[in-house]
């Protein structure tokens, strides 16, 4: 049966080239992402019965009006992923408290709310959640701290919801992507003064890997219904199965001590406006 997938941060990145791929599979798809230009981009490029929602995953009303659309628009909803998320890149000591928040409503919230809104169809459906989260979920990066425990949180969250709707015959699955060229990481490192400087400490872990893996592990996910993966898949076991062991690699093959007081100082100059 041909499934019907809601998708929240559909426009760019993972999501959308994931949704091209979904879309040549047979999928029914309803795409909510606050970027509406892009979205109607997307739907005029794949052609076809594609239902695209303007709306903020900040949002409630707005998610659950998105949700009963596409129910009402297909008859159900089969599928259920919760990718939209934003990255800040900065140091814990200089962030400040409405950054801090913005990152975890987003990334956090923001798939509660998908979650709530959307519950009762995938009761309905026995249906399956995809949720991203990251390898940082487990592998702590400096200059991240709203990112990581964001995503850490959202791993959590899905073990959790699995168990709720285990009865009823609901999948739940996490992705977690390492070093994948999206706009997010196009924001939050290449074109943010402090994103730069903690990529200066290593280019080993910051080796970026295609998005075509992503969406292609995404995918398979979804029509798989699988659990868990991370983007490539031979790290899944260093760095989910050992988190210990992905942290100390990231210390000792990255974040050394000297370093990173190189660019911590190197931070509170910029952010003091001392270059």
């Amino acid at each position: 049966m041909t499934k019907v997938v809601f998708v929240t941060g559909a426009a760019t990145g993972i999501g959308r080239a994931t949704v091209e791929r979904l879309h040549r599979k047979g999928c029914k798809l309803a795409l909510f992402d606050i970027n509406k230009p892009e979205l109607d981009a997307l739907a005029a490029q794949l052609g076809g019965d594609i239902l695209t929602i303007e709306g903020s995953v900040r949002d409630m009303a707005g998610l659950q009006a998105a949700a009963d659309k596409t129910a009402a628009h297909f008859g159900r909803i089969d599928v259920v992923w919760a990718n939209a998320g934003i990255a800040r890149a900065k140091p814990l000591m200089l962030a400040e408290e409405d950054e801090w928040l913005q990152v975890i409503d987003i990334n956090l919230n923001g798939v509660f709310r998908t979650l709530r809104a959307t519950a009762t169809y995938l009761r309905d459906s026995a249906g399956y959640v995809l949720i991203t989260s990251s390898i940082s979920s487990t592998v702590a990066l400096p200059f991240a701290g709203s990112y990581v425990a964001s995503k850490a949180a959202v791993l959590n969250l899905a073990e959790s919801f699995r168990g709720e709707m285990y009865g009823w015959g609901v999948e739940v699955g996490t992705i977690h992507p390492t070093f994948i060229r999206t706009p997010l990481i196009d924001g939050a490192i290449y074109e943010d003064t402090y994103g730069g400087l903690i990529q200066s400490t290593s280019k080993l872990l910051f080796f970026e890997f295609p998005l075509s893996w992503a969406a292609w592990t995404a995918e398979r996910m979804i029509m798989g219904r699988k659990r868990r993966n991370t983007v490539p898949a031979w790290t899944h076991m260093p760095f989910i199965w050992f988190p210990r062991f992905g942290n100390w690699f990231a210390q000792v093959w990255g974040f050394r001590r000297k370093a990173m007081r190189r660019v911590m100082e190197a931070a509170i100059r910029h952010h003091e406006g001392r270059g």
